[in-house]
């Protein structure tokens, strides 16, 4: 897969909970506006027909020198003879407060549809507080954020059930990240980001969401080679969903240089 950005591509996973977790500010760059595009299209027909749509949207405000938004929004469609495999909608809207030096309070909203998983709607509201930028130099930025996420879900009724179009489930969770970069030579990067969602009236019911990459420049700065591995985990799945996502992703990332401020 091939990315174009203004910065390294972030990999594409086609799991079960990629659509609530959004960038972390820290980890985009600082400017009054930004915008980025990224899409990807792949066509076979033949013995095998084939097609694939991807594409990214990310905007950043800095509304004043403390107060920032940002808007995201993802589409994945992919068809395998004749058949939809994949076909998957996400956007998050957060606003970030900072507080203190190393302090930002923040809140995301994140609304998504997956027919992969079943899923016609869920959205997530999280209200939190994120320690950034604290640790060694090398790791760039080191994060940790809570916060408390109320989540409310459709789902199509059960098979055989007398119930007609969506089951609603709504759950009270919280939600830990853990990010970090690590700057291990000039030329070579690895990330890591944890994510853990419990339900608050029963902790058995959780998600954990677990990414981790090397990036390789092969230039200067223009060329990258990225190996991201990914690893979704649902606790409590629907009927004919798998608990376990595993991913493992190569990206050949193309970064412009950014334009002078």
């Amino acid at each position: 897969m091939l990315g174009l950005a203004g910065r390294p591509a972030a990999a594409q996973v086609f799991a079960r909970a990629d659509d609530t977790r959004a960038t972390p500010p820290e980890y985009r760059p600082r400017r009054p506006l930004r915008v980025e595009l990224s899409g990807g299209a792949t066509f076979l027909a033949g013995n095998v027909d084939h097609l694939a749509l991807a594409g990214k949207l990310a905007l950043g405000l800095r509304l004043a020198e403390r107060h920032e938004l940002f808007l995201d929004g993802a589409a994945t469609h992919t068809m395998f003879n004749g058949s939809t495999v994949i076909d998957k909608d996400s956007g998050a809207l957060m606003y970030v407060f900072a507080l203190v030096k190393h302090w930002n309070l923040f809140a995301l909203s994140t609304h998504s549809r997956n027919r992969f998983l079943q899923l016609d709607y869920r959205t997530t509201n999280t209200a939190g507080l994120c320690l950034h930028s604290f640790g060694p130099a090398a790791l760039t930025p080191l994060l940790v954020s809570v916060g408390l996420t109320p989540e409310f879900e459709l789902w199509p009724a059960p098979a055989g059930s007398a119930a007609a179009g969506s089951e609603s489930v709504f759950a009270l969770r919280a939600s830990a990240r853990l990010s970090f970069t690590w700057l291990a030579t000039k030329a070579l990067n690895v990330g890591f980001d944890l994510i853990y969602t419990p339900a608050l009236a029963d902790p058995a019911d959780f998600r954990l969401y677990l990414e981790s990459y090397v990036q390789l420049k092969l230039t200067s700065e223009l060329l990258s080679l990225r190996l991201a591995a990914t690893d979704e985990y649902d606790s409590r799945p629907r009927a004919g969903v798998r608990r376990n996502d595993l991913s493992l992703l190569p990206t050949l990332v193309v970064t412009f240089p950014q334009p002078p401020r």
